[in-house]
């Protein structure tokens, strides 16, 4: 986020500088506007092509899992689970319950799946709880570091665009607040460097707060 902000800040201080030599406010804002609208609609459709790779891409590796899981043995179950708890102490005892509840959670959520489901589908689609619970959710993520996303695609690409529309308005605002080339130009760069400033001090408190974790 701190990124964005900072990369529409400085894609709207560079535009405005160059287009305020023309000597026309509303030009400027006009102009700046329409780059920025464009833009905005790039890096939505960047977002959303990103985030429905990755939801593919997780739907495949959930399938995947699950059918190894019904062509598995208990005991190669059990190996796996334990491999992923036996670092944190877990016992092997106490990792076969754990397989036990995992599976049972998972038979639950897809017989609420295949009544729900009007198409047959049981699998994930993208929606629904049936990816976070059971055995092949516990794997994934914790056996390979791959979870289903929070928020939904479309979501996630709106509020992409949206915030890089916005991150670019609020410097060109001051061109039609001020009216004129001179005092825009003037509030812009104070604001900007403002906003960079507040944009590096707090990177570099999250930077500090990973470096801190054990």
């Amino acid at each position: 986020m701190t990124a964005s902000v900072s990369g529409g800040i400085n894609v709207s201080l560079a535009l405005t500088g160059c287009a305020s030599s023309l000597g026309n406010s509303q030009l400027v804002v006009s102009v700046a506007m329409a780059v920025i609208g464009s833009g905005a609609v790039s890096i939505g459709l960047g977002s959303f092509l990103a985030s429905q790779a990755a939801l593919e891409q997780f739907n495949r590796l959930y399938n995947q899992t699950a059918d190894r899981i019904l062509d598995s043995y208990e005991d190669e179950m059990e190996h796996n689970a334990h491999r992923i708890l036996g670092p944190f102490g877990v016992s092997e005892i106490l990792s076969r319950l754990v397989i036990n509840d995992l599976l049972d959670a998972e038979g639950a959520a897809l017989s609420t799946a295949e009544h729900s489901s009007t198409s047959g589908q049981v699998r994930p689609n993208g929606e629904g709880p049936m990816r976070t619970v059971g055995l092949t959710a516990f794997l994934l993520k914790f056996g390979q570091g791959i979870q289903a996303e929070s928020a939904g695609v479309w979501f996630s690409s709106l509020a992409t665009a949206l915030g890089h529309l916005l991150e670019g308005f609020i410097p060109v605002s001051l061109y039609i607040l001020t009216g004129g080339i001179d005092g825009g130009i003037r509030w812009f760069m104070a604001l900007t460097s403002l906003l960079l400033f507040v944009c590096h001090w707090r990177r570099q408190q999250l930077l500090g707060r990973l470096d801190q974790r054990p």
